[in-house]
């Protein structure tokens, strides 16, 4: 997967029992993808091609946090899915500008005796944090450029 399609935001369904919430069309657990459509605007389905009676308006998710969580873009991937992606950024919290860090290697492991298993980027960036965001190569090569 691209960066840009790492970020598109995804919802998990959460709440008690098998069925999301009464006549519901989500089980506990669906991850909702958002997309934009022609007519009925910002909307979240397990996927596009779900019929229309299945999908869910941005702003009714936004309004029932007890039932959508905002996932991160790390998780639920698999390596398989961020292997295309050879750069993170993080927002400097001194500089309020970007910085970038190259990636060499993806893994599934645990950093510090603390933490628990998750993503891992060059043995050392965990992304359970949240602070890290791919990057596409033209992000990187105009940060390269601007740091001349």
């Amino acid at each position: 997967m691209t960066p840009n399609e790492l970020l598109i935001p995804r919802y998990q369904c959460i709440g008690v029992g098998i069925h999301h919430y009464p006549k519901s069309p989500f089980m506990n657990g669906d991850v909702l993808i958002q997309f934009k459509h022609n007519i009925y605007g910002t909307c979240l389905a397990i996927s596009e091609d779900a019929p229309v009676s299945e999908w869910q308006h941005l702003e009714l998710v936004e309004q029932y946090p007890n039932l959508f969580r905002k996932m991160k873009w790390w998780e639920d991937r698999c390596l398989d899915d961020i292997l295309d992606v050879g750069y993170l950024k993080y927002m400097s919290m001194t500089t309020k500008k970007y910085k970038f860090h190259v990636v060499k290697k993806w893994q599934y492991k645990k950093v510090f005796e603390y933490s628990k298993i998750g993503l891992v980027a060059n043995d050392y960036i965990e992304l359970n944090d949240g602070l890290f965001e791919p990057a596409t190569q033209e992000e990187y090569d105009n940060y390269l450029k601007s740091a001349q």
